[in-house]
């Protein structure tokens, strides 16, 4: 999720680091009550940020990139060994913000096995041991998440088998074999943000069932939906009580709950409060007990409804403002308890240095309100050149910078 030498950009020899040219504002920075006079680490940059204290500058995170739009800006210029994605290698040439995770499986224990069905010149078809079969484009070929064209739970029985074979309540087996390395790398005291491992409710058990039978289990079967959610409310609970008897103190808590369409939630904001909200509590109350006082949710699509039930919940950060379903300016007066990320339209990168200056004058409105770290509203496509990519960073951090 910069300056007058990338109108000349023809390759970069050394790791970008956008580095503003315009002069500072003066008092303060977007979002911030004045600004730092200092240079921060990006663990104190982000806490500072999102406990309303003075900062250095806004931090600055992007969503990441599509896989070929990392092969297309290698031939534009972007070092190779960069095209593989390294997460630590591509902030720090474009001089982004990190935020590690801790690599605790908190989906299935294990990846379920798959065999090739069928086969076409740009798409492979496979059958999971978990029952479904799904579609992804081979590399190159195309850039989509994969298309369902059966789902693994379908009924009581299916879940039962994949609770019992995949989701295991035992935290020891979901450890990362280089456990005893993770710790020591994000033990206090850390210079780096880290983020709790992924949960969520809704979006993990669409994944599995759909949104067809999903939504039909909420409206004739909630003794059974709230049933799957109560096992992976008491999984998040105990990986969480892990992390801490391990000694372990996360920035924030994450969240990703793809819940939302273009114009509005899959469910209503009702059986959001009923069955949503309680449990994320739980959690999220959990994690303040124990310090970590925020927590960050990902739901594409139009989320205004939902935005003042998840802070409610506990979940203050909302991204990423997907600019074409969500109005981030309206979100921003709606929710002023919310702190939000994203709100670019990865749209307006194609089109040009013109479209990029009219966007981030849109964005800029937001960022007067305060609360807001601004970036690209989803995976930067492949129609994006690396030349106006950087372009757009060395605007934004300009920005982010006063």
């Amino acid at each position: 999720m910069w300056a007058e030498w990338l109108f000349q950009f023809p390759f970069r020899e050394k790791p970008f680091r956008g580095e503003s040219r315009l002069p500072d504002g003066g008092g303060g920075c977007y979002g911030a009550p004045m600004k730092a006079r200092k240079p921060m680490t990006e663990r104190d940059r982000f806490n500072a940020f999102l406990h309303d204290r003075p900062v250095d500058r806004i931090p600055d995170f992007e969503f990441w990139f599509w896989d070929a739009t990392l092969a297309r800006w290698t031939r534009e210029g972007l070092p190779a060994e960069l095209a593989g994605g390294d997460r630590r290698k591509l902030c720090a040439y474009f001089g982004l913000d990190f935020i590690d995770g801790l690599p605790i499986r908190t989906r299935f224990v294990r990846e379920p096995r798959q065999s090739v069905i069928a086969e076409t010149e740009d798409t492979v078809t496979v059958r999971t041991e978990l029952g479904e079969t799904v579609v992804t484009f081979k590399p190159g070929r195309g850039e989509s998440i994969p298309t369902h064209l059966t789902y693994a739970i379908r009924n009581r029985d299916d879940w039962r088998r994949v609770r019992d074979e995949f989701l295991p309540l035992d935290v020891a087996a979901r450890l990362p074999p280089d456990w005893a390395a993770v710790k020591a790398r994000c033990a206090e005291p850390r210079d780096f943000i880290l983020n709790t491992p992924q949960m969520g409710f809704y979006g993990i058990l669409r994944n599995w069932m759909g949104v067809e039978e999903i939504s039909i289990a909420f409206a004739e079967d909630p003794d059974w939906i709230a049933e799957m959610m109560d096992h992976l409310l008491e999984l998040y609970l105990r990986v969480s009580r892990r992390i801490v008897d391990e000694g372990l103190r996360p920035d924030l808590s994450g969240w990703w709950e793809d819940m939302c369409f273009n114009h509005g939630p899959l469910i209503s904001p009702a059986m959001f409060r009923e069955f949503l909200v309680p449990r994320y509590r739980r959690v999220t109350d959990f994690w303040r007990a124990h310090g970590v006082d925020r927590a960050v949710v990902d739901s594409d699509g139009n989320i205004h409804a939902l935005a003042p039930l998840w802070v409610e919940a506990g979940i203050q950060i909302l991204l990423p403002c997907e600019a074409a379903h969500t109005d981030t300016l309206r979100l921003r007066r709606e929710n002023p308890e919310a702190f939000l990320m994203g709100g670019v339209d990865k749209r307006a990168l194609a089109r040009g240095r013109a479209a990029i200056d009219a966007e981030l004058e849109r964005i800029r409105r937001v960022m007067d309100l305060g609360r807001y770290m601004p970036h690209v509203d989803h995976l930067v496509p492949p129609d994006v050149p690396l030349a106006d990519y950087l372009y757009y960073r060395e605007k934004k951090r300009a920005l982010l910078e006063r």
